[in-house]
């Protein structure tokens, strides 16, 4: 007696909800989750404005500089963590 588990997708992009087969009666909402934004035009010009030297300090790397460079570029929100975030404060 071999079932198939089959998850039910609605045809609307952003109001997707799936039932799921673990839980049966149940229904999770898959829709785009609004996440908070931390990436501050300050930060972002702080990010534009370091020299390799200052981030060394810091105790990052050379890649790491030119990454957060490239997405401070970018009109794209992107992700600063904590720790790095308290340090450019």
């Amino acid at each position: 007696m071999n079932q198939k588990s089959t998850i039910k997708r609605s045809s609307k992009v952003g109001n997707t909800k799936h039932k799921t087969p673990d839980w049966p009666g149940r229904v999770m909402d898959m829709s785009r989750p609004f996440l908070k934004r931390d990436d501050k035009e300050e930060m972002r010009r702080k990010i534009l404005d370091m020299t390799f030297s200052e981030w060394e300090k810091m105790g990052y790397s050379k890649g790491s500089l030119h990454y957060f460079k490239r997405n401070a570029k970018s009109d794209k929100p992107f992700k600063i963590y904590e720790k790095v975030k308290r340090k450019l404060v």
